[in-house]
């Protein structure tokens, strides 16, 4: 009943993992104690069982939200922790799948989010901190966590950066590091965003008296919850119609539309360099940005936009007159 927001469909399908799991995984390994090969030989017992691949891999890596969920509750701790335990994608033992793309928004989906979230009650400190937090999400790509996460003492106006070092549990805990290796970075922050930045201090100071944190709540003087923030964006989701086609992980969503934006633009603006890029992002390897995270079509709903693209290819594939 403690966590009783998620939807049935979500809730019952975490009830068939939960059956599974006491069924086939064996009970004397404690959470803290998983090793890769525990997490391989139970990939394979579900694959013996019927489960495909992909499903296995699923289950298996569930384990990764289970051990989350378990160090906000200070049941494990964040030293235990081991993200490298739970790329099961790279379990090689179970042979290849492909990966289901994670949609991206279109400019046109991109521009409705925003002029839907700004228009929030301004005498509303919630819906205020909530659509600052999703504008920052939005025009940076960051992942939910380092967003809720951001220290005012590391963002600085006169440079426009932002440092992205820790990031904040569900529960609003702070854990001083990021989500993986390499993605600890220094943000150049988008001149929308720091207006908003601007305007937002002035009016979180007439709440919070010397704020620490950018999206903090103005009564546990923590970062607000994971929950509420994804109630808020889901909120707007479903009034633009979007929430079905981009239900499984929205915000993962803006981190490959911000990629494909960037890399798209890499070739008019010769300062995105592949350095600036993969660091934007926050990834020690600028194929998985090109390659994955941007490797998307029609970002680009401007039908001006076609003609110039179709101008470029008949540049490139033009006969000698």
């Amino acid at each position: 009943d403690k966590y009783d927001s998620i939807t049935e469909d979500m809730a019952k399908d975490y009830v068939r993992t939960c059956e599974v799991v006491q069924k086939l995984f064996p009970e004397r390994i404690l959470l803290k104690n998983i090793s890769c090969k525990d997490l391989k030989n139970f990939c394979k017992t579900l694959i013996a069982e019927g489960q495909s691949h992909n499903n296995a891999r699923i289950i298996a890596y569930r384990f990764k939200g289970m051990f989350e969920y378990f160090i906000g509750e200070e049941i494990v701790s964040f030293e235990d922790y081991a993200i490298k335990l739970f790329k099961v994608g790279d379990y090689k033992e179970l042979g290849s799948h492909t990966p289901k793309k994670t949609p991206h928004y279109n400019r046109q989906e991109f521009t409705d989010i925003y002029n839907s979230i700004k228009k929030v009650n301004p005498k509303s400190y919630m819906d205020c901190v909530m659509f600052v937090g999703v504008a920052a999400t939005m025009f940076t790509g960051a992942r939910p966590a380092e967003v809720r996460g951001m220290e005012w003492s590391k963002l600085s106006f006169q440079s426009g950066r932002l440092l992205i070092d820790q990031q904040a549990l569900g529960n609003g805990k702070i854990v001083p590091r990021t989500k993986a290796t390499g993605s600890d970075r220094v943000l150049v922050l988008p001149t929308r965003l720091i207006k908003i930045f601007i305007r937002w201090k002035e009016v979180q100071a007439q709440k919070i008296p010397n704020p620490k944190y950018i999206l903090q709540h103005p009564r546990t003087l923590k970062p607000i919850t994971d929950q509420s923030f994804r109630d808020f964006f889901f909120m707007h989701l479903e009034k633009l119609g979007l929430d079905k086609k981009f239900k499984g992980n929205p915000f993962k969503s803006f981190r490959h539309t911000v990629s494909t934006a960037l890399t798209n633009e890499q070739s008019r603006s010769p300062q995105l360099d592949d350095n600036r890029l993969k660091r934007q992002i926050g990834h020690t390897n600028v194929n998985l940005t090109k390659g994955l995270y941007g490797n998307h079509d029609m970002l680009e709903v401007d039908p001006g936009y076609d003609e110039a693209v179709r101008s470029a290819i008949d540049n490139a594939v033009r006969l000698i007159d």
